[in-house]
């Protein structure tokens, strides 16, 4: 019997946590801002898959598009705007063997080449006066430490970070002053 009990009692707190999540709530199209879905329709005209949420961050609240990209090889994509339509960034997910030469030839030969590298890059474009792209490739030692090396796109490692394992790139968004 006190098995029973048991196993209810974590059945319903499994429950309960499953509405914790931080992701906000999936938007239908029609939920989105017109100047929202009409910045993306210009950016990304050939997409399949298209859903939207809300993400509420510190820096105030995002719409954000996860489709496919037909554009870029149908790779994963997700692009983050604000309800004015201002973009703010970018982010695909894209096989290793795609990214820019430059960036394999250089992880190919600094000190974490020899760890496990994941199959998938980020490549993560963001706004400002001049628009950045950055790879993030993610790897793992023997001793299960995680890092993310982020790479210009001409193949210079520009720092190497901790992995906290949530899989979000969110604090990459750049600040909201300036950015138009």
């Amino acid at each position: 019997m006190k098995l029973k009990m048991y196993l209810a009692l974590l059945a319903m707190g499994m429950l309960s946590l499953q509405g914790c999540s931080d992701d906000d709530d999936d938007l239908p199209n029609s939920k989105v801002p017109e100047a929202v879905r009409n910045a993306f329709d210009s950016s990304f005209s050939n997409t399949a898959n298209l859903s939207w949420e809300t993400k509420t961050l510190s820096q105030g609240q995002y719409y954000k598009a996860e489709f496919n990209n037909k554009s870029d090889n149908g790779y994963k994509t997700e692009a983050w705007y604000t309800a004015d339509g201002s973009w703010y960034m970018t982010e695909t997910e894209m096989p290793y063997s795609d990214i820019p030469q430059a960036i394999k030839t250089s992880f190919e030969s600094c000190e974490y080449a020899s760890w496990k590298r994941d199959n998938e890059v980020e490549r993560i474009e963001r706004a400002g006066t001049e628009k950045e792209i950055i790879y993030i490739i993610e790897v793992e030692s023997a001793q299960d430490v995680d890092m993310d090396l982020h790479y210009s796109a001409d193949g210079i490692l520009i720092k190497a970070v901790n992995d906290d394992g949530d899989g979000d790139n969110e604090s990459l968004l750049p600040d909201r002053t300036g950015v138009k």
